[in-house]
C-alpha cells in the first residue's frame, strides 16, 4: 500500500531552513512573527505557555511539542498573564545556534529556566497548499500520550546535539532530526484527529485512507468512484460523502489534483516532455493534459516549467516578494491531547 504522507512530503520538497535553541529564565514573554510555512517547537526542559493568532495561551511541559503552519503570529510566555515583547527587537536575528534570554551558559540552576528548540521548514511554494491548507495553524502535541511516544527519542537526540552546537556535523544532524520531528508531529496529529475535516484526518481514517493509498499507488489509473468505494469497503454514496467531508474535495477531483501536483513536480525537476509526463499520470492526449493542468495549476505546463526553473536564489527572492499564498480552507479539530491553539 502506498505511503501517502511520504509521497506528499516528497512532492513538497520539505527543507529545514533553520534550527535554534532558546534558553530563557525568570518572567519572560516573546512575540514572534508568523512562521511563514512550517515550524516545530519542542520544550526540552522547564515549562512555558504558547498562543497563536490571538487564541488563549496553552501550557507546554517538558517534551511537549508545538506544530505551527501558516501565517499567524505567535507568542511564547513564562506564564499566561505575562506581557510579550517583540522578539525581533529583543533578540534580533540571525540567531546563533544557542540564544540566551535572562540567563546564560552554565546557569542551569536559574529559577524558571526553560529550554526550547525550534526548526523552521520551507516547502515548495508552488505545491505548499497541498499540505498547509489542510492542517491546523497551530497544534500542541502532548508528550504524555501514546501517540507522541515516537517524539521522545528524537527529542533526546536533538537535546544532545543542541547542547553542543560546536560539535562537528552538529548543524546537519540538527536539521535531519528536525525533519524527523516534523514527520513524527504530523503522525501525532493524524493519530489524534476525530473530527471529519482536514487532509490528515482523511489520511488517518481507516476507510478513506485506504482509498487515498490506492490513488497514490496508481495515480494514472482511470479510477471510478465505485472502484474507490470498494477499496474503502463502503457504499458508493457513503464513500463519496465521507471522502469529501474529510479531504475537502470529491474523490475524482482529489485524484485530478494529485495527478497535477505529480506532473508539476516532474516539470520542475526533470527534462521529460509535457506529453510523456501527462501520459504517466493518466492523460495520453497532451491537449487534455494541458487543459487540465491549466485549470488546476493556473497556467499551462510550458509556462509553469519556465517559471519554476529559476535558479534557487531567484526563486527565493520571487517567493519573498510575493504575498503569502497560504489561505487555510479547512480546520482539523483534534482531541485535547493534540490541541489546536
Amino acid at each position: 500500500m502506498a505511503d501517502v504522507l511520504s509521497s506528499v512530503l516528497d512532492i513538497l520538497d520539505v527543507q529545514v531552513a533553520s534550527s535554534a535553541r532558546l534558553e530563557a529564565a525568570g518572567d519572560w514573554g516573546l512575540a514572534f512573527p508568523q512562521p511563514g510555512q512550517l515550524k516545530v517547537i519542542a520544550v526540552l526542559a522547564g515549562q512555558c505557555w504558547a498562543a497563536a493568532g490571538g487564541a488563549e495561551p496553552v501550557p507546554l511541559q517538558a517534551r511537549d511539542c508545538l506544530l505551527l503552519a501558516g501565517s499567524q503570529d505567535f507568542t511564547m510566555l513564562s506564564s499566561p498573564g505575562q506581557a510579550a515583547l517583540p522578539q525581533p527587537a529583543i533578540l534580533p536575528g540571525p540567531w546563533p545556534p544557542v540564544v540566551y534570554y535572562q540567563t546564560g551558559p552554565g546557569q542551569e540552576s536559574t529559577p524558571g529556566r526553560t529550554i526550547l528548540v525550534s526548526g523552521q521548514m520551507t516547502v515548495d511554494s508552488y505545491a505548499g497548499g497541498l499540505l498547509l491548507d489542510r492542517i491546523p495553524p497551530a497544534v500542541k502535541i502532548d508528550s504524555t500520550t501514546a501517540t507522541a511516544r515516537g517524539l521522545g527519542p528524537v527529542l533526546d537526540l536533538l537535546s544532545a546535539e543542541a547542547a553542543d552546537p560546536a560539535a562537528l556535523g552538529a548543524l546537519v544532524i540538527r536539521r535531519q532530526l528536525t525533519h524527523v520531528l516534523l514527520v513524527q508531529a504530523l503522525r501525532a496529529v493524524m493519530a489524534t484527529s476525530t473530527e471529519p475535516t482536514g487532509w490528515l484526518a482523511a489520511l488517518a481514517d481507516e476507510q478513506i485512507g485506504a482509498a487515498l493509498a490506492q490513488i497514490h499507488a496508481q495515480p494514472g489509473r482511470h479510477w471510478t468512484v465505485a472502484e474507490l468505494a470498494r477499496a474503502a469497503s463502503m457504499s458508493r454514496s457513503a464513500f463519496a460523502a465521507r471522502f469529501r467531508a474529510l479531504a475537502g474535495l470529491p474523490p475524482l477531483e482529489y485524484l485530478i489534483t494529485w495527478r497535477m501536483h505529480l506532473a508539476a513536480h516532474q516539470l520542475r525537476t526533470t527534462s521529460r516532455s509535457a506529453g510523456s509526463i501527462g501520459a504517466a499520470v493518466g492523460y495520453p492526449a497532451e491537449t487534455t493534459f494541458s487543459t487540465t493542468f491549466k485549470r488546476v495549476m493556473g497556467q499551462p505546463p510550458a509556462r509553469y516549467r519556465n517559471q519554476t526553473r529559476l535558479a534557487p536564489r531567484d526563486r527565493q527572492a520571487a517567493s519573498a516578494a510575493s504575498p503569502a499564498r497560504h489561505t487555510p480552507s479547512s480546520t482539523l479539530s483534534p482531541r485535547a491531547i493534540c490541541t489546536p491553539i
